[in-house]
């Protein structure tokens, strides 16, 4: 019986020193290997720079900006100031993400913000994203007829500097608005916003058609009875025109360019 137990305590004792001399073994190799892919990497140099994602920027100042330059040592490239550099000096990028790959890579992975609006500023006007975090400043808008942007009108000009946040009634009516829109296909057609006035929203698509939707009440049925009118038979793709939702039951076309047409749809249920 005190035979069997010393014979299982060395059982025992030389599987433990199996599992240590394995993991020492396991160890050095990751030690070894960590320092083989250092010595690479410093004899390694970068020899391309990529750009993925795309910009308002050129892809040669995203590069730039983040200091990495062809030449320098794979093992040196500084990933998280790069990133910091970058959206630090380019406001439009949402994110930006660099990545180092052996054996002579870096690749700078960008994604702008998808929704930019252009809304008064206290200095002139300002670029905003979806939640009014200020971008840019500029002393005057663009030309109409060349923004391919959304403008917003709110009740008061924004103040303040880049990177604040605006956040007031206005501009949660004005993306309540936007909200719905959506919904009914005019989004992509958007060319402004206007929640200037509490009781008199309205928005612009295809530069040509104005919608007006009065108070926010009923607004979703409001934008409804417009997409309506917009696919009715009657309807002028081609002229300019206002489409007046405030009453919701009995809509109002009027055509810009001729005046003398109007034309009331009743959308009464029976």
């Amino acid at each position: 019986m005190e035979e069997n137990n010393r014979k299982e305590e060395m059982r025992e004792h030389r599987r433990g020193s199996k599992i240590i001399f394995i993991t020492l073994v396991i160890v050095a190799f990751l030690l070894a290997l960590g320092l083989v892919t250092s010595l690479v990497l410093l004899l390694f140099p970068v020899r391309e720079i990529e750009v993925e994602g795309d910009s308002r920027y050129a892809y040669s100042e995203i590069i730039d900006i983040s200091k990495i330059k062809t030449g320098d040592r794979l093992y040196f490239v500084n990933e998280n100031k790069a990133e910091k550099r970058i959206l630090s000096s380019l406001p439009y990028l949402e994110s930006v993400e660099v990545n180092s790959y052996f054996p002579n890579k870096v690749r700078i992975t960008i994604k702008q913000f998808d929704t930019i609006y252009l809304v008064r500023h206290e200095r002139g006007f300002c670029y905003v994203n979806d939640k009014y975090e200020i971008l840019e400043i500029v002393e005057a808008a663009p030309n109409f007829e060349d923004f391919s942007g959304i403008c917003i009108k709110l009740e008061k000009a924004i103040s303040g500097e880049i990177g604040d946040v605006y956040n007031a009634e206005d501009s949660r009516r004005a993306d309540d608005l936007i909200k719905y829109i959506k919904q009914y296909g005019f989004y992509q057609y958007l060319n402004i916003v206007d929640v200037e006035h509490k009781y008199n929203n309205a928005f612009v698509v295809g530069k040509q058609y104005k919608f007006i939707i009065g108070a926010m009440a009923d607004v979703e049925e409001k934008i409804d009875a417009s997409f309506k009118v917009v696919n009715s038979s009657e309807f002028k793709h081609n002229e300019n025109c206002i489409i007046d939702t405030t009453d919701k039951k009995k809509v109002v076309l009027r055509y810009i360019d001729d005046e003398n047409i109007r034309k009331e749809f009743d959308f009464c249920e029976n």
